[in-house]
């Protein structure tokens, strides 16, 4: 089901509830900025919020971070990052 970003936000906001959001940030390090302005743009809190296609690999440094979550993450052995 697609909510306009109004209607998300009312929804979020009226359940305390575990919740996930999820982005397939299709390279985190060029997109991380668009994830973090919409989460402030709907001004909710998720219990998990699960990024998809970071394209990150072993050798690279995770330099970022969404205040107030950890991050966890297997990155992709094989091809791109994942």
């Amino acid at each position: 089901k697609y909510y306009s970003d109004d209607r998300f936000n009312q929804r979020i906001k009226a359940e305390d509830k575990f919740s996930i959001i999820h982005f397939n940030s299709r390279s985190i390090h060029a997109n991380l900025n668009r994830i973090k302005e919409y989460l402030d743009d709907i001004n909710g809190t998720f219990t998990v919020i699960a990024i998809s296609e970071t394209w990150q690999k072993d050798d690279c440094d995770l330099s970022f971070e969404l205040d107030g979550y950890e991050a966890n993450y297997i990155n992709r052995q094989n091809k791109s990052g994942g």
